[in-house]
C-alpha cells in the first residue's frame, strides 16, 4: 500500500528550491512528480516521491536543512480541512488533540501521539515507511511543521 499525502506539502517547494539555487521544475521531473500538483493542493501524491524530492534537493543544493526550510514557510493553511478544524478549537490542548486525530486526512503515513503527565505534554511523531526510519529531510520537514503549528497556536505566548 502506498502512503499518500496532500500535495499542499509542496506549496512552498518552488520558493525554497530557488532560494538554494535549484530549478524546482527540473527537480520535480526527476522524481516524477507532475508540476500540476503545485496548483492543486488537494491532489494526493505518494509520500515516497516527496521524500525522494526532499533528499535529492538537499543533496543537490548542499542545504542540509532543506526540510526545515520548507517547514518554516508552511503553517495550518497547508493542512487544508485539518488546519481549519485545528484552528477552530477552543484551547491549544484541544487543537493539538484535533491535529493528532485528523492528521491522517492530510498525510496517511503520519501519526501524532499526544500523552500527558501532570504539567508535561509530549507529542510523538510517527512516520510510516518501508525503510527502518524515514529519510532525514522528511523527518525534519514533519517535525518542523508540527513545531510551526504548535507555535502558531500559542501565538505570542510561545
Amino acid at each position: 500500500m502506498t502512503d499518500l499525502m496532500r500535495s499542499a506539502g509542496l506549496s512552498y517547494y518552488p520558493d525554497v528550491a530557488r532560494s538554494v539555487g535549484l530549478d524546482p521544475k527540473q527537480m520535480m521531473r526527476k522524481v516524477r512528480l507532475p508540476l500540476a500538483v503545485l496548483d492543486k493542493p488537494d491532489t494526493p501524491i505518494a509520500v515516497t516521491s516527496l521524500r525522494r524530492l526532499l533528499e535529492l534537493s538537499a543533496e543537490a543544493s548542499g542545504a542540509e536543512d532543506f526540510g526545515l526550510r520548507l517547514a518554516e514557510r508552511g503553517g495550518l493553511t497547508n493542512f487544508g480541512a485539518v488546519g481549519l478544524i485545528v484552528r477552530e478549537q477552543a484551547t491549544v490542548s484541544e487543537a493539538i488533540e484535533a491535529f493528532s486525530r485528523f492528521i491522517h486526512v492530510h498525510h496517511d503515513g503520519m501519526k501524532l501521539e499526544v500523552t500527558r503527565d501532570k504539567q508535561i505534554v509530549t507529542v510523538t511523531l510517527h512516520l510510516r515507511g518501508r525503510q527502518p526510519t524515514a529519510p532525514r529531510q522528511s523527518i525534519d520537514m514533519a517535525l518542523g511543521s508540527v513545531h510551526r503549528i504548535i507555535q502558531s497556536l500559542f501565538s505570542s505566548d510561545w
